[in-house]
């Protein structure tokens, strides 16, 4: 009888040690399968400053110059629009108005920023944002006349597009956030 015994005892502690085994394994399998979250946007590897406002072409369309800080040890390029979503910041409704077709927020690629450095970046807003209000400086014009223009370009925009609060540029690629910040 003592066997017997022994034999039930261990048919159930290998039932349990195998249905134990199961389970960890189970758990493991589903915790390695389950979507991984997307990281959050770095808002600091690529950091924008406003530089200045002009205008472009005969129509005289509206152009946001920023200096682009790379802030990480690595080259920061994007060849083309897959991945990248632009938008202007909306003031009233704090929400993103996003270009999808890129019609009329404007950015030139490729766009390369070396790690460390600095570079200019310009933002055109096209159709139906132009300046009619005077004609552009020659390129011989005085610092003076240059100045006038782009406070006459700084009033334009803050009476015509009062709820403009920025830009801001999304890659989707690399997770990066850059705020092109209101400096009309």
């Amino acid at each position: 009888m003592q066997w017997k015994k022994l034999i039930i005892v261990g048919t159930f502690v290998g039932a349990g040690f195998a249905l134990a085994l199961a389970l960890v394994t189970g758990t493991f399998y589903w915790y390695r399968s389950r979507p991984k979250l997307p990281e959050p946007w770095n808002t600091n590897a690529i950091r924008a400053t406003f530089g200045d406002l002009d205008t472009y072409g005969a129509s005289n369309a509206l152009s946001f110059s920023y200096i682009l800080e790379n802030t990480t040890a690595f080259d920061f390029r994007l060849t083309d629009a897959s991945g990248v979503s632009i938008a202007a910041k909306l003031d009233r409704q704090r929400a993103l108005g996003i270009d999808e077709k890129g019609e009329i927020i404007k950015i030139d690629y490729p766009i390369f920023v070396p790690a460390g450095q600095r570079v200019l970046f310009t933002i055109r807003l096209d159709s139906p944002y132009t300046f009619k209000a005077k004609e552009k400086p020659a390129s011989d014009a005085t610092s003076e006349e240059r100045k006038r223009y782009g406070e006459e370009l700084k009033v334009y925009i803050r009476e015509q597009m009062p709820n403009l609060a920025g830009f801001v540029l999304l890659d989707e690629d690399h997770r990066y956030k850059i705020d092109f910040p209101k400096g009309w």
